[in-house]
């Protein structure tokens, strides 16, 4: 049965948003996300302490139920079972959540996310429209080299031939179709890690170690647009366990916050740096002064509230307006990346959100209205 093992502030009245870390095969709720005999590193805590107002979960189930055999994978199972584990905690019921997937667990939570979807499993519909982002580390979506994957997997479960472990790429490949064709209109935001270095698989027939790049760049690259697939000097195990000052953990961190920020979470806050913990939090009392409390009082023609929107979002620091981007994803590429001007950047953005597809002005100001005076 799978578990919802509570890590941090998930008993708090005032909780924002879930975060629910999900690990592999062999894999385990705690140890797979820190060092051995580190219980100092292990992150979801830091994730809990570093970004104010969420509640941190880790979702384990025993990995022997997730073995593969012969042509069937019990994935479709594991999810249903995994769903109710998740409405049963009332996780992704009321408010938004985040998942940090490892690996297979990757699957798992696509999986999860197609049956909430689709309504198949009653428990489930809730969490498909509260699910506001997903972090893939190594997870094996699709690609020409998932026979590395399951050559990998032939030292975890020597009793299935790699021949049937092979069975299931299609699988992998239709669930990956789902997943990319549908990540837009749920919504879920969705951020890519993969490995660079080989991982230590275990002894061959001579005796010899052999060492396997379980999950490649092509793998871990979901192909959906926009998201890129950054590669990690980390192998397959320690991917999952990043120090406090990496680059993965950083960006990991601030799009959990982010992903708060979307519309329909509740209480959207900035980054600030919080000098006496050393680590930036994520905090309601951080905003820009001279903004954050500016009368919201629009014009109602159509030439002077688009005026008076490219005054107010000129005016806003660069970190709030790529939060307006993050929660009203123009297309990639369209706005100019900093340190374009921000002159630019607002043109940009509005002529896109005036144009055939674009959001509406309404829209702008409305998100913009939340990120500036959050109730």
């Amino acid at each position: 049965m799978s578990e919802l093992v509570p890590i941090f502030g998930t008993d708090n009245p005032d909780c924002r948003g879930d975060v629910v870390f999900v690990h592999g095969l062999n894999g385990d709720a705690r140890k797979t996300w820190q060092p051995e005999n580190q219980p100092d590193r292990f992150w979801p805590n830091w994730i809990g302490e570093d970004v104010d107002g969420v509640g941190v979960w880790s979702l384990g189930y025993p990995v022997n139920a997730f073995a593969w055999k012969g042509a069937t994978m019990p994935l479709a199972d594991r999810a249903v079972n995994a769903l109710v584990a998740l409405e049963t905690g009332g996780v992704g019921m009321n408010r938004p959540v985040v998942f940090i997937a490892h690996s297979l667990g990757g699957l798992l939570v696509k999986e999860v996310l197609r049956k909430a979807a689709d309504g198949s499993v009653p428990e489930g519909r809730l969490l498909a429209q509260n699910t506001r982002g997903v972090v893939f580390l190594s997870t094996p979506h699709s690609g020409s080299n998932l026979a590395d994957f399951v050559a990998y997997l032939k030292f975890l479960l020597p009793s299935v031939s790699v021949d049937e472990l092979r069975t299931q790429e299609p699988r992998l490949r239709e669930l990956n179709t789902w997943y990319r064709n549908n990540v837009v209109q749920l919504s879920v935001k969705t951020q890519v890690y993969c490995e660079r270095k080989p991982t230590p698989a275990g002894r061959n027939f001579f005796g010899q170690w052999v060492n396997l790049m379980v999950v490649d760049a092509a793998s871990s690259d979901p192909g959906i647009t926009g998201v890129t697939a950054v590669p990690m000097d980390d192998d397959h195990l320690s991917i999952s366990r990043p120090t406090r000052d990496s680059t993965l953990y950083k960006r990991t961190k601030e799009f959990v916050g982010l992903c708060l920020l979307t519309p329909g979470a509740v209480s959207p806050t900035p980054v600030s740096r919080d000098s006496d913990a050393g680590s930036e939090r994520v905090s309601p009392d951080s905003r820009s002064p001279g903004v954050q409390n500016e009368p919201m009082n629009w014009p109602q023609s159509g030439k002077a509230e688009r005026l008076e929107l490219n005054r107010r979002l000129n005016g806003i620091p660069p970190q709030q307006f790529n939060m307006l981007l993050f929660a009203l994803e123009p297309p990639a590429g369209l706005v100019p990346p900093m340190p374009a001007p921000q002159g630019d950047r607002v043109s940009a953005l509005l002529g896109w959100a005036e144009g055939p597809g674009g959001c509406g002005l309404p829209q702008v100001r409305a998100v913009l209205e939340a990120i500036l005076n959050p109730s």
